[in-house]
């Protein structure tokens, strides 16, 4: 009876389409804000690092372990290269294959990556069968990638970092509702151990120093609303529109029409829904008929294990869809670490609920998108408001056939909606260094 309860108040509580209006979501919410000895304990090493001196220069070590979006958090380590008092370290794990429970210590390809980018300082998390001890390498300030721990080994856990080293998170994602970023990527087993909270708007900064009021009220948690770094680098990939055509390297030619297509990579509705099963017949059916489209699927890197393990596709079945993309002449499937890289020359998205819809929403270009059922969020809902939306394959082709001949008629809504809610994005990763820096000597005085 009681595990019964407490199923059917996790399932509220991590169902996005339930907005906070809801009694029982606050209810449940309230109950799970209630202090525990982890909170405690969290309190205790956030005091601690209070005392916590700084040497003459700051180390920062950056957790790399998906490439995918590790250019949420590239300008932030590019403006720190500029500036001569920080060393910094980026210590590349393992991938997390969701199907095996385990890390793949045959292939780090977090580390590859990093030394393909030119990175300097790059450790390997993974040696001789151990791990590298992060404390060892005395960071001053760690930051994470994504909220989701249950990816990284313990050792590396915000729950044991924060005893020795501040930690930092950018948001990695955009959150199309409140709950959602709420019960996510605030989720309380993670950011109670969060030293520094780099949050995206000032509605979020005052939700989560509500859900930290003493740590944040005695100084001992930073909460400060930047935007999102993500954005400020679509807005600089626009001047490689031209140097880099990772289209034309795909064999598309200049004049076919580029479709990106993202579907979201799992199914549940609670958590906004994929329309992948829904249409991935028909965008193969319809690149074939059409030899003047091009289309670019690129799938979450762990969309097809997530099918697999979910028994929605077995992996020959998967290899099988591949194979019809690796045969074709006008579609792929777009697997590379990098994909900001596609924005400015493609022509359309068609994709769900997603960070990428945003993402791509600030290059000005249209979107068709296929709904979802989540209680929207004040700018998810004036975004949507200006998009193509799509409530079936029809839909889709109608919609494609108009952007074909010109009539985007769309277009001027959806610049207005930019101003307003993206029209100052272009200095947010110097605003996160600059803090960290002011903070750093504050800390020291």
């Amino acid at each position: 009876m009681i595990n019964r309860l407490k199923d059917n108040m996790n399932k509220i509580y991590s169902d996005n389409t339930i907005g906070f209006s809801n009694g029982k979501k606050r209810l449940i919410y309230l109950i799970k804000q209630r202090v525990t000895k982890k909170d405690i304990d969290s309190f205790l090493s956030l005091c601690l690092l209070k005392k916590k001196g700084v040497k003459d220069r700051i180390t920062v070590v950056f957790i790399l372990q998906m490439p995918e979006i590790w250019n949420k958090q590239s300008l932030i380590y590019q403006q720190m290269k500029t500036r001569t008092n920080f060393h910094i370290i980026i210590l590349a794990v393992p991938e997390y294959n969701i199907i095996t429970n385990s890390h793949n210590f045959e292939n780090n390809t977090a580390y590859e990556f990093a030394v393909r980018e030119g990175m300097e300082n790059v450790i390997k998390a993974d040696k001789l069968g151990d791990w590298q001890d992060l404390k060892e390498l005395s960071p001053d300030y760690v930051f994470y990638q994504r909220p989701y721990e249950e990816y990284l080994p313990i050792q590396y856990s915000s729950r044991e970092v924060i005893k020795y080293s501040k930690t930092c998170y950018i948001p990695y994602a955009f959150f199309a509702s409140t709950t959602g970023e709420m019960t996510m990527e605030y989720e309380r087993s993670f950011a109670r151990n969060i030293y520094f909270n780099f949050v995206s708007s000032i509605e979020m900064k005052k939700l989560v120093s509500k859900k930290f009021f003493l740590t944040s009220k005695l100084g001992l948690r930073r909460i400060e609303s930047v935007g999102i770094p993500i954005l400020e680098n679509v807005l600089r990939e626009k001047a490689n529109k031209e140097k880099i055509n990772v289209w034309s390297e795909w064999g598309c030619s200049e004049d076919s029409f580029k479709i990106l297509w993202t579907p979201r990579w799992s199914t549940e509705r609670s958590l906004g829904g994929s329309h992948f099963f829904l249409y991935k017949d028909s965008f193969v059916k319809y690149a074939k008929s059409d030899s003047k489209v091009f289309v670019a699927f690129r799938p979450h890197p762990l969309a097809f294990q997530n099918y697999i393990r979910n028994k929605l596709m077995s992996e020959e079945e998967v290899l099988e869809y591949e194979e019809i993309y690796s045969k074709s002449h006008n579609m792929v499937i777009d697997k590379r670490k990098k994909y900001i890289d596609t924005f400015w020359n493609t022509d359309l998205l068609i994709t769900d609920i997603s960070s990428m819809m945003v993402e791509f929403f600030v290059t000005g270009k249209p979107i068709i998108f296929c709904g979802t059922d989540l209680a929207l969020n004040e700018m998810h809902i004036e975004i949507i408001n200006t998009l193509y939306q799509a409530d079936s394959w029809e839909d889709i082709e109608i919609i494609i056939e108009e952007l074909k001949q010109g009539n985007d008629w769309m277009q001027e809504k959806r610049r207005g909606v930019i101003e307003k809610w993206f029209g100052e994005i272009d200095l947010v990763s110097k605003k996160i260094v600059d803090m960290i820096e002011a903070d750093t000597y504050i800390s020291n005085q």
